[in-house]
């Protein structure tokens, strides 16, 4: 979260005299404030137990001053854990401004409290017309961040985040304030809140993780919601590319997954808690998402056709087909089925998005044993689509079509996007793209031991909760399917053209001078090694083989053989295969993990098929052009040297390009 102000200056003073006005008006001006600078001992804010303060910041903010409070709030969050208050000056006509403030507050910007007058005196004594000026003064029982502008506010909060928070405490230390800053109008982004943070794959900084993610488009940029895993509460970044995201605002504790609608200036949030057992899932409304509120009004199953101790992950939108707005849930039905595959998505409807009547059963595959989660659901040309997740036999995300808005479902061949690396998946759209957008889990730990007492690679661990953010494109067939496609502007991020080298470890190759092709034809295991790259990179190149398998190798030793990770075009089943020499057979355990690292993909031997690859540190996405995706989680490096490889038949690689940023 760190942020370095350009060309920044300060001035630490131990004490401060303040001049007082004679008001109490809006304007902040009002009795006088006792002015105190920090004692020497230093002053705590916030530890991970709590805080005696709350943020205020004026009930007119601008964007600058609301992206202020959300940074300052952020940052306390980060380091404690502790969700401070943040709250706006309105009171209402009856009350007095003493009626309403605490006695500990941090203020943010313009306000109406006398403390804000005071420290606009601060500025005013030593304005200068071509720089942004900012301070950050102790007046009484009040910390005051304040700009001459909105921007300077703006500017003072990155101060106090980046100086006074550390460790796991929020802490001023003696004498420290008032603290004075500039900034130079011509130096200032557009918005300084925006696309700072520069990633292929999100993931919040430090120990978070990234959990099920809640996307939407509003205001020509991508609000991308998730639960911020560690922290145990929802968060936002923006995007508008899926590489430069904005810095993480931190909500509150809604519950689980659920949807978020922005309706004639207010947002609505939905979802679920679980209280005595049951879950139960709440609205929460608000004209900012940072000062959202419980309705009060649960929405609650009809538990003699569904289950109550699964009613969650609500998707709401405005259902023209019927005049209202739905609302999907993932739960159970009480259907009596004997083999307990009850997991299924209901349907409720409302006229106002307060009061929900009961629907039915929207969808219900009596396959799957868990309940049917995180579903999403929209309309592509013909087709309208439902997606979930399932963590019981698949352990990954779904979909099923329909040329009608509420079935009957029609379940694809090929119904999955992913790998078990990529779940709980959403969509989203801007009118013209679809994307979607799941987690890719961490590994367990770092050593998986045996009962023999030996510990061996990471790669045998299970797969965890939440991990890194990985987004694809959805590509429409002719037929309605649907299948995951690279993100252009992710793929157009990486921009500096290696130079190829290949060297032949086994086999009679057929190498271009140019090194942009190679192409075997051997009744065996033939391979050759490229080059070192960096650990963050793509690789695209074509492929047409008649082989038992050919692909290529990421981090493999120049032996090939050993550690590294496997990518195949399997002709034999037809799939796209991922396998890694950490995973065999080991003391008499093995691992069954190919059947949940492998996609299917319709194998032609006079095919040519197009293969992008995206690596960026532990994350390997792999697409086949109009095929498949497939996504893993590497840990176990035995080397960062490239390879392509054929087993038992002939391959052609060419085109082949590799590019680093």
């Amino acid at each position: 979260m760190n942020f370095v102000i350009k060309k920044i200056t300060s001035v630490f003073l131990s004490a401060v005299t303040l001049v007082a006005a004679a008001s109490c008006g809006g304007d902040g001006s009002g009795d006088d404030t006792g002015t105190a600078s920090v004692p020497g001992s230093g002053l705590v804010i916030a530890t991970p137990a709590g805080s005696e303060y709350k943020i205020v910041r004026g009930e007119n903010a601008d964007s600058l001053e609301k992206s202020a409070t959300a940074t300052l709030k952020t940052a306390i969050f980060d380091v404690t854990g502790f969700n401070i208050t943040a709250e706006d000056d309105w009171h209402r006509t009856t009350e007095t401004v003493n009626d309403v403030r605490g006695e500990h507050e941090i203020l943010v910007g313009r306000t109406n409290r006398p403390e804000y007058g005071a420290a606009k005196a601060l500025l005013d004594e030593g304005k200068q017309t071509d720089v942004t000026r900012w301070v950050i003064a102790a007046i009484g029982e009040h910390i005051v961040l304040l700009g001459d502008t909105a921007f300077g506010t703006y500017c003072a909060a990155r101060y106090f985040a980046d100086n006074f928070t550390s460790g796991n405490n929020v802490f001023i230390p003696g004498g420290s304030l008032p603290a004075y800053g500039t900034y130079h109008e011509g130096d200032a982004p557009v918005d300084p809140s925006v696309y700072k943070n520069s990633t292929t794959f999100f993931r919040p900084p430090g120990n978070g993780a990234t959990g099920d993610v809640i996307p939407i488009y509003h205001d020509g940029k991508y609000y991308v919601f998730f639960l911020y895993h560690t922290k145990g509460v929802w968060a936002y970044v923006t995007t508008v590319d899926f590489v430069n995201y904005s810095d993480i605002v931190v909500l509150n504790d809604f519950g689980g997954t659920g949807d978020v609608l922005y309706i004639d200036g207010e947002w609505h949030l939905f979802a679920a808690k679980v209280e005595d057992g049951k879950e139960v899932i709440h609205h929460y409304v608000g004209t900012e998402l940072t000062n959202l509120r419980d309705v009060d009004r649960n929405i609650r199953p009809d538990v003699s056709r569904f289950v109550d101790y699964a009613w969650r992950d609500p998707r709401v939108w405005y259902d023209e087909s019927i005049g209202k707005y739905r609302m999907l849930v993932c739960t159970d039905v009480r259907d009596g089925n004997a083999s307990n595959r009850n997991g299924a998505v209901a349907w409720m409807t409302s006229s106002d998005l307060y009061n929900w009547e009961t629907g039915g059963t929207f969808f219900c595959s009596s396959f799957y044993s868990g309940s049917n989660e995180c579903p999403d659901y929209f309309k592509m040309g013909e087709w309208y689509y439902l997606v979930y997740s399932d963590c019981t036999f698949g352990k990954r995300t779904y979909y099923v079509k329909s040329k009608s808005p509420g079935g009957p479902w029609e379940i694809p061949d090929h119904d999955t996007f992913d790998s078990l690396f990529f779940y709980a998946a959403k969509t989203a759209s801007d009118g013209r793209d679809r994307y979607i957008f799941g987690w890719a889990g961490d590994r367990s730990a770092e050593k998986f031991s045996m009962t023999t007492g030996t510990s061996y690679d990471a790669d045998f661990a299970t797969v965890k909760y939440a991990g890194e953010m990985v987004v694809h494109r959805l590509m429409q067939k002719e037929n309605g399917d649907l299948v995951a496609v690279p993100v252009d502007s992710i793929t157009g991020s990486f921009t500096r053209v290696s130079r190829n080298t290949m060297s032949v470890v086994e086999g009679d190759w057929k190498i271009s001078s140019d090194m942009s092709s190679a192409s075997v034809t051997d009744p065996g295991m033939a391979t050759l090694v490229m080059q070192t790259t960096r650990n963050s990179f793509t690789l695209s190149f074509k492929l047409r083989c008649n082989a038992k398998e050919a692909g290529f190798g990421i981090h493999i030793p120049t032996s090939f053989t050993d550690k590294g990770y496997y990518f195949a075009i399997d002709r034999q089943y037809s799939r796209l295969r991922t396998r890694s020499g950490a995973l065999t057979g080991v003391g008499g355990y093995y691992f069954p993990y190919e059947s949940e690292l492998e996609q299917p993909i319709n194998f032609d031997p006079g095919k040519t098929y197009d293969i992008t690859v995206i690596c960026d540190g532990q994350i390997m996405v792999v697409y086949v052009g109009g095929e498949c995706a497939l996504t893993l989680r590497g840990i176990s490096y035995g080397g960062l040297n490239l390879g392509l490889y054929c087993y038992a038949g002939t391959a052609e690689f060419s085109d082949i390009v590799l590019k680093t940023k």
